[in-house]
């Protein structure tokens, strides 16, 4: 880290990236917390010649190191060779090695509400920090598996299980594949701009499409993973992590995935209209 924290209405300058994040659906909607942090942002960024190029946010557990908006942040911040800034630690992430593995990548961090240097005694600081939010988030996870059982003690249903405290299958399965078209739809958005600048290249030289065959072959020789290797390159740019060997395209996963694109354009137009 080369970057310099400053306080709160000291003159900033160069470019900014801000992340939000809350845990809950309902903090999501309503805008409690995410509103409170971009105001401490622009408090802290108050005065300068500084320029906010992008605004990105999560709505789930900071323990996760899969969060799209942190890393879409991260990423814009590499592009835009600009600083990346959150109001609280916490809200980079509860797990140390995350966010120490952030603290420690090419993008400078400013942290709202630790003004200091982040070199000498001041990265020892944000390493006790990180430390410490780690275990909050441990404390806050033990206390609601208290409450949890608590409720399960007085006969209450707990989200996917029946009031028995059995496991409902049923509810379990539509939350699974909810969370699989989520995955699939965003994996679809993300390839979108790929396919369809092959397609009018190929049209333009040729003067037809592309069979399947031929984007599938586009995919492999360009390096474009699928899917669940898309995932986790996603996932090992925050926490380093090694992602596994190369998974080949088929024809059958190029036309599942130009299906699903050419919903998502569809739902566009109905929307649209």
């Amino acid at each position: 880290m080369s970057a310099r924290d400053k306080g709160a209405g000291e003159r900033h300058s160069g470019k900014f990236v801000s992340y939000v994040r809350v845990s809950t659906d309902e903090q999501g909607r309503s805008g409690l917390g995410q509103e409170a942090q971009m105001e401490a942002i622009r408090q802290h960024l108050n005065g300068g010649t500084w320029k906010l190029v992008g605004s990105y946010g999560d709505i789930m557990s900071g323990r996760r190191d899969d969060r799209r908006g942190l890393l879409d942040a991260l990423e814009h911040c590499q592009k835009e060779n600009a600083s990346l800034i959150v109001s609280k630690l916490d809200r980079l992430g509860r797990k140390a090695s995350t966010l120490l593995a952030i603290l420690d990548s090419e993008v400078d961090i400013v942290i709202c509400d630790t003004p200091m240097e982040y070199v000498g005694a001041g990265r020892t600081f944000i390493q006790m920090r990180a430390v410490m939010a780690e275990h909050f988030a441990a404390d806050i996870q033990e206390k609601t598996k208290d409450a949890l059982a608590a409720k399960r003690a007085r006969g209450e249903r707990l989200g996917a299980q029946t009031k028995k405290g059995e496991p409902d299958w049923q509810r379990r399965q539509k939350l699974a594949v909810k969370a699989r078209i989520e995955d699939s739809d965003e994996f679809a958005a993300h390839m979108e701009p790929i396919i369809e600048a092959y397609r009018q290249h190929h049209e333009k030289h040729f003067g037809w499409p592309p069979t399947l065959q031929m984007m599938c072959d586009f995919l492999n020789n360009s390096k474009h993973p699928p899917q669940t290797r898309w995932k986790e390159q996603q996932t090992a740019k925050v926490v380093k992590k090694t992602a596994k060997k190369w998974v080949r395209w088929h024809p059958s996963s190029v036309r599942n995935l130009v299906r699903r694109i050419e919903k998502l354009q569809k739902n566009r137009g109905v929307q649209a209209a």
